[in-house]
């Protein structure tokens, strides 16, 4: 069965914000995550239920699943920097 992708609005938003170099490798990414979101260099978030972190070489995307509904909600798509992790 394949998983749901859903994007947030701030997702949207960052996404628009890719390089258009990044923005294949990020969205091809995405698609392989419709098949399995669990390959890949994935780590669960401390702190947090059920959102973990995906890394792309100097991107990271952000997001949760819901493993009851196959669903899984990107929250932001965000270059590595000192502030990535911060709130």
């Amino acid at each position: 069965m394949s998983w749901r992708i859903n994007l947030t609005r701030s997702a949207k938003k960052d996404m628009r914000k890719v390089p258009k170099k990044d923005f294949k490798h990020i969205h091809a990414v995405v698609e392989s995550m419709k098949v399995t979101p669990f390959i890949g260099d994935r780590q669960k978030l401390s702190g947090q239920v059920n959102e973990y972190r995906r890394r792309i070489g100097n991107w990271r995307i952000f997001f949760s699943m819901d493993t009851s509904r196959h669903m899984i909600t990107i929250m932001h798509i965000r270059r590595r920097n000192s502030k990535t992790y911060s709130k």
